[in-house]
């Protein structure tokens, strides 16, 4: 089992109750001092089921999936000169809502919700079909001082989109076609911050 299952698996024992007394103490004092593994509690707690083992092996199976995709994100941020890497924390075609559970994701049924952290910067998107190729993207940008004039790109091998943001860093893109992005946010000149995506 790689660290990732072994830290998942251990965590939804914890919920379940099925950790000795010696072992929650153990899964307790982790969690004081490991701020990931405090995150990846919280998540399970949210979509915590209340059925049987069955829907607990699919939490699993979505929970290592966006670890695992953390992971990788976190080593894109560690390479020599790249601007601050988005790191997924949340993406809703890996981890779907429980049913009756809003949020700032849950606006639109069929859309795709996927979040970020950048440095001390929050990239929330939210991808909207208009036909089975093109979606319009809708994103917002927390953390930035008002006022301040950001640009946003979003680029693929063929295509190219820019646009700026309003004042409170709310973007929005068009009738994007499905392929792999990366997308790039600019104050001024300088990258503060990018993410890779699939649409």
């Amino acid at each position: 089992m790689s660290k990732n299952e072994d830290t998942v698996d251990i965590l939804l024992k914890f919920l379940r109750g099925e950790l000795s007394a010696k072992e929650s103490r153990k899964v307790k004092s982790r969690l004081k001092k490991d701020k990931e593994m405090a995150e990846m509690l919280a998540l399970l707690k949210s979509l915590q089921p209340k059925g049987r083992r069955a829907e607990w092996k699919n939490v699993f199976k979505s929970a290592l999936k966006l670890s695992s995709r953390q992971f990788e994100d976190f080593l894109k941020t560690r390479r020599k000169d790249q601007p601050p890497y988005g790191i997924t924390v949340y993406d809703s075609n890996v981890l779907s809502l429980p049913m009756g559970i809003r949020s700032e994701f849950s606006s639109t049924v069929n859309s795709r919700r996927i979040k970020y952290k950048i440095n001390g910067l929050e990239l929330i998107l939210s991808l909207q079909p208009v036909s089975m190729e093109n979606f319009n993207i809708l994103g917002q940008i927390s953390g930035l001082e008002e006022g301040l004039e950001i640009k946003v790109v979003l680029k693929s091998k063929r295509e190219k989109f820019t646009t700026g943001t309003d004042q409170f860093h709310v973007f929005h893109f068009e009738k994007v076609p499905t392929d792999q992005y990366s997308l790039k946010v600019y104050k001024g000149n300088k990258i503060i911050g990018m993410a890779d995506f699939e649409i």
